[in-house]
């Protein structure tokens, strides 16, 4: 715990909850990519994101929230705009 504390203060990991934590350059990236793709469609869901980094959901909802709670995304019903 100390040292994935460590690692957060030096900004080379980022937690997005409790359980799940991204390098931070892919993380960057999966947000760029994110945004990329709402601003492109309007919108994005969980499954599309699941999609673009062949992931589980767990991990894409986990990314879905930790956006909407960065006030990056709201939620729409079962989708994701840019606020």
């Amino acid at each position: 715990e100390d040292l994935l504390n460590l690692l957060v203060d030096q900004s080379r990991v980022v937690r997005v909850n409790e359980f799940v934590v991204f390098d931070a350059g892919a993380y960057q990236e999966m947000l760029d990519r994110i945004v990329s793709t709402a601003k492109e469609r309007g919108k994005i869901n969980v499954a599309e994101v699941r999609d673009m980094f062949n992931t589980s959901r767990k991990y894409a909802l986990s990314l879905m929230e930790h956006l909407d709670q960065r006030r990056i995304t709201r939620r729409q019903g079962d989708e994701r705009v840019l606020r």
